[in-house]
């Protein structure tokens, strides 16, 4: 639509409207592929729209002398559309309010690997701790989800803490809220449910690590300032954008 008005609307009246394309792609993004720009993308975005607006602003201040009555008014009309967007893109930028520590890896599996071991019932997922009060392991690992490829279908089952001796020992540990610095060694030894910070009605940190016996085999850690309690959509978006991290696609 934008672009059949060039032809027959000045450009510069029509620049700051291409911006207004982020708005309807953002929900779109989020919700059906799952998918929300990092901190950085919401930086570049806001640079290019600042840019944009600047070059709007000086090629008017050229045209000034040429304007035409109450076209000056078009102008800060124009601005104001523009300063509305840099407000929105840096108010989104903060709705997105997990980060990601860098990964550790002793072994590469992707999401395909991930596919391949888990058992009839789902991977195996051991909990520790809670990411809001009153959420339950079998919540927590059954609400994860892979982002799309090859381990979409992958389900996770949470089972409790030293079920690892008995079998292959292959499972991911979550450690909500971990005291101190994360620690996946012990996370990978624990045979018992570790102590862990009570947990808070908003923002929680997971030390996540894929086990294999008693030795991590790729670990991270996230942090999620901004999931409110009992917010299921929030928790699934930010723990999928963890997981596709620790699994990468193939």
């Amino acid at each position: 639509m934008i672009a059949n008005a060039f032809p027959r609307a000045e450009a510069g009246a029509l620049i700051p409207l291409q911006y207004l394309e982020i708005i309807p792609a953002l929900p779109i993004g989020r919700f059906v592929f799952g998918d929300f720009p990092d901190r950085l993308t919401w930086v570049g975005t806001a640079i290019i729209i600042g840019a944009g607006t600047y070059v709007f602003y000086r090629e008017r201040q050229l045209a000034r002398r040429l304007a035409k009555p109450g076209e000056s008014r078009m102008v800060w009309r124009h601005l104001a559309t523009l300063a509305a967007m840099l407000g929105l893109t840096g108010a989104l930028a903060g709705c997105d309010d997990a980060s990601i520590s860098p990964l550790g890896r002793r072994t590469f599996l992707d999401a395909g690997d991930l596919a391949a071991l888990q058992e009839a019932s789902g991977l195996l997922v051991e909990i520790h701790g809670a990411a809001w009060p009153g959420a339950v392991p079998d919540e927590l690992a059954s609400t994860l989800r892979m982002p799309e490829g090859p381990a979409k279908q992958v389900r996770f089952r949470a089972v409790p803490p030293g079920a690892w001796v008995i079998g292959s020992g292959e499972r991911l540990v979550l450690h909500f809220n971990p005291v101190g610095a994360p620690n996946s060694n012990a996370d990978c030894r624990a045979t018992e449910e570790i102590a862990t910070t009570p947990p808070a009605r908003q923002g929680f940190t997971v030390n996540a690590t894929f086990c294999k016996g008693k030795d991590w085999l790729i670990r991270a850690y996230l942090k999620a300032g901004a999931v409110e309690t009992d917010d299921w959509l929030d928790y699934v978006l930010v723990m999928r954008k963890l997981l596709g991290k620790l699994f990468p696609k193939p």
